[in-house]
């Protein structure tokens, strides 16, 4: 039994003990918590009675729904702790640098949109691409009630839905394969799609999924990460790269955030420099030079 299958193998079994945990952390723990910020301000319980609806509504209709049907994404902001709190998330990132006032930003697979309603104070448009509409009525809902106008969010499919927009920044984050099997596309297909609505030196920032996958590239799989990035890396220069630990570890793992910027061209000649095996080793970014461009 190879290292890394060893790895994996530990990893299901600890995760299966956890399971009895994850749901307690996901059906109370936190909705107490949420409940306890509204007592603390009561103008979010309005709030977050009908963010609930949808959530409802959700559960009744939507097959898969993530976290036990809580919130994968938090928002400080209204009071929701979410399996991956916002604000806390984009500190982790440490890409502000990165965003400026005049950017318009695509969030592929936005789920209720609180990453992309936190983005809004940086730039000057961020729009968010989702499949669920119980997530993105979340979206609209907490979007009007911050009172933000710079947000916008579509239900649609991103590799089918047709895009006019031209974007300075896209996040795809955890996107690229999602565990529901809503998005299953051939990699180059996507990253293509990507690269062809977006700015020249437009940024990419993207996160993986399992990195510590046990090779049989089921949904979440990123153990073929290598040869995914053989692709990306002809359509992206790499910038920089590190691994970013979850917030609960009894629910999710740790993922390699990646920071990449668009080539003026596809260059299929590009090399890659992303090494899998030695990016899931480091927690501080691990920087590359600029490539000079022909």
């Amino acid at each position: 039994m190879s290292a890394l299958t060893a790895v994996s193998s530990r990893v299901k079994a600890y995760r299966r003990r956890l399971g009895s945990s994850t749901r307690l952390l996901f059906g109370v723990y936190l909705p107490v918590k949420d409940r306890l910020r509204c007592i603390k301000d009561p103008r979010l319980l309005l709030l977050h009675r009908r963010l609930a609806r949808h959530l409802a509504r959700q559960k009744a209709e939507w097959k898969h729904a993530y976290t036990y049907n809580y919130y994968y994404q938090g928002f400080e902001r209204i009071g929701i702790g979410g399996a991956k709190p916002s604000e806390r998330r984009l500190e982790h990132y440490q890409i502000l640098e990165y965003l400026k006032p005049s950017h318009r930003v695509l969030d592929i697979g936005s789920n209720c949109g609180f990453f992309a309603l936190n983005l809004a104070r940086y730039v000057a448009s961020v729009e968010g691409i989702e499949l669920n509409p119980h997530l993105n009525r979340i979206a609209c809902d907490t979007r009007d009630w911050l009172g933000i106008r710079n947000a916008t969010f579509r239900t649609a499919d991103f590799v089918a839905e047709p895009l006019r927009e031209s974007y300075d920044i896209v996040f795809s984050l955890s996107n690229h394969h999602t565990i529901d099997g809503n998005l299953s596309v051939g990699f180059g297909a996507y990253i293509q799609k990507i690269f062809d609505h977006m700015s020249p030196g437009g940024m990419l920032f993207f996160e993986s999924h399992n990195v510590w996958g046990d090779g049989k590239l089921g949904p979440g799989d990123d153990s073929d990460l290598d040869a995914k990035f053989d692709i990306a890396e002809q359509y992206f220069e790499l910038v920089k790269h590190k691994m970013v630990r979850c917030f609960y570890p009894s629910a999710d793992i740790d993922k390699l955030f990646i920071v990449l910027r668009r080539r003026p061209a596809r260059d299929p000649s590009a090399r890659r420099r992303l090494t899998l095996e030695a990016a899931r080793k480091s927690y501080q970014y691990v920087c590359f030079e600029a490539q000079p461009h022909g």
